[in-house]
């Protein structure tokens, strides 16, 4: 975790403050990334940022459920 802009704890506290607020959330760590690792880190590391955020698209602005995309 490589991110100087925004240290793991704060992460940490925004995740859970959010959660307890009744939020929907996820939290993604990904190690040794850095603050903008979708466009900077590793490329595997890239993609399964990519992915997730596709995920999450599809799920909250989109509607559609995980099972749904598949058929």
């Amino acid at each position: 975790e490589h991110d100087y802009r925004c240290p793991p704890e704060q992460s940490e506290q925004f995740y859970a403050v959010l959660k307890a607020s009744g939020c929907v959330v996820e939290m993604l760590r990904f190690p040794n990334s850095p603050h903008g690792g979708a466009i900077e880190g590793a490329p595997i590391v890239r993609r399964a940022q990519n992915e997730a955020l596709l995920d999450w698209m599809n799920r909250y602005v989109l509607g559609i459920e995980p099972d749904e995309e598949e058929q």
